[in-house]
């Protein structure tokens, strides 16, 4: 009888220890394991995406790289979403190395089973292409524009506008500003880009209505767009509404050249005498 009572006492400290053993086992995990779990990346993560909505973006950079430096198990796929945010941030920030940099790290430091390595590849050369870009190099950066547009990064037609326009290719450089206005809207430079290029055709009703369609901008171009309304309408032969609008004009900016030239030629336009005064010539 002692002896089976002691075997099962032996057995039943073997089944506590056993237990215990695997207790502490699992409780150590747990230890390990939940920092790598349960950290603040989702929490640096959203807060920097609503920083980014609200156009905040060197604060929302700061924010995505709180979230980066998480070390947390079984997030992969959120670091890249991260990543992503982070390089727009800096492409919007015309940080364009930075943004390079950004895309490249995913292409380095993740799987490509995790997104499409095209895709992230063709953002990499393109933010290579807006570094070159705002270096004033255009050239064959427009087709890249014009393929990012193509892909659905319509903001990219104005940068393939202005790159037309360089290169001289006015047809493109409309088609561009025409995707950019109908969706993102004018401004001053580009009414002034449209009214300019339509001049440059001589059709001038068509660039006075790019000039008069926005009379409510106000930016650096709003002289020139001023001056422009002038010339189109002495080209119009309404001499009447272009001297009125010249005398404004001079009476704003007395110092400009051109704008008392312009207006010297319409007062002649308007005030024709019936009579000619000092016809040394005969010629009446």
């Amino acid at each position: 009888m002692n002896k089976q009572r002691r075997k099962k006492q032996l057995e039943r400290r073997s089944q506590i220890i056993v237990r215990t053993t695997f207790l502490v086992i699992i409780a150590l995990m747990l230890i390990i394991s939940l920092p790598h779990l349960f950290t603040k990346k989702y929490k640096y993560r959203d807060k920097g995406v609503d920083c980014y909505n609200n156009e905040e973006y060197r604060k929302a950079v700061e924010y995505f790289d709180d979230a980066l430096s998480c070390k947390q198990w079984f997030s992969k796929e959120v670091d890249i979403d991260i990543l992503m945010y982070k390089a727009d941030c800096h492409i919007r920030l015309e940080e364009f190395h930075d943004a390079y940099d950004t895309y490249g790290r995913i292409l380095t430091d993740y799987n490509d089973r995790y997104y499409s390595h095209d895709s992230i590849k063709f953002l990499e050369n393109l933010s290579l292409c807006l570094e070159s870009y705002s270096n004033g190099n255009y050239g064959s950066n427009a087709a890249v524009f014009a393929q990012a547009v193509e892909k659905g990064y319509t903001e990219m037609s104005l940068y393939a506008a202005n790159c037309y326009e360089k290169n001289g290719d006015y047809e493109n450089m409309i088609k561009y500003y025409d995707i950019y206005t109908g969706i993102y809207g004018t401004s001053g430079k580009i009414a002034y880009k449209y009214a300019s290029y339509y001049m440059s055709t001589e059709d001038y009703n068509k660039a006075l209505s790019y000039i008069e369609a926005h009379p409510d901008i106000n930016d650096e171009y709003t002289d020139d767009l001023a001056y422009l309304r002038i010339l189109c309408y002495s080209k119009l032969q309404n001499y009447e509404k272009a001297f009125s609008l010249a005398e404004e004009y001079t009476a704003k900016f007395p110092g400009d050249t051109a704008g008392k030239e312009i207006y010297d030629f319409l007062y002649t336009r308007v005030n024709v005498d019936a009579e000619v005064v000092h016809d040394i010539y005969n010629l009446n």
